[in-house]
């Protein structure tokens, strides 16, 4: 199943399979370690950011980033 990253709901896992962004967000999530084919775990979910563990590190993205990362709900 394919979603957007906002609506992964917290303890669920999921694996990156596309960012629909330009270059300049891409950049910017690359420079956060974030990239098409890694796992993330949704930790939490506030009222704006999304927090996020990926690579041993928690990272808090905004919603409006998160509904641009496609997600797999069955991450291989």
């Amino acid at each position: 199943m394919t979603t957007t990253l906002d609506k992964v709901n917290p303890g669920q896992t999921a694996k990156i399979t596309q960012i629909k962004a330009g270059k300049g967000l891409h950049n910017r999530l690359n420079h956060m370690g974030i990239h098409v084919g890694d796992t993330v775990m949704v930790k939490r979910q506030l009222g704006g950011p999304i927090i996020i563990s990926l690579h041993n590190t928690e990272l808090a993205i905004g919603r409006g980033i998160a509904k641009k990362i496609i997600v797999s709900m069955n991450p291989e």
